[in-house]
């Protein structure tokens, strides 16, 4: 148990999570992109929903980057 302990929490301490996260949401982004790039060419209307999923992984990934606020 001791162990356990002394690794602290994993969202803390593990840095592949954030590259699994980073990576999908980076990939949401360009699938998003290039659908409404590839929708608008071929004179389609993009749907809400569309833009609605790249806004939010756009969101989310600043989210992500974004430094934390500093106390001082």
């Amino acid at each position: 148990m001791e162990t356990i302990r002394r690794l602290g929490p994993p969202l803390e301490t593990d840095r592949w999570i954030y590259r699994i996260v980073v990576t999908a949401l980076g990939g949401t982004m360009l699938v998003t992109v290039t659908g409404a790039i590839g929708l608008a060419v071929a004179g389609k209307d993009v749907p809400d929903i569309l833009v609605g999923i790249g806004t939010g992984s756009l969101g989310s990934l600043a989210g992500l980057l974004a430094p934390a606020p500093s106390r001082d």
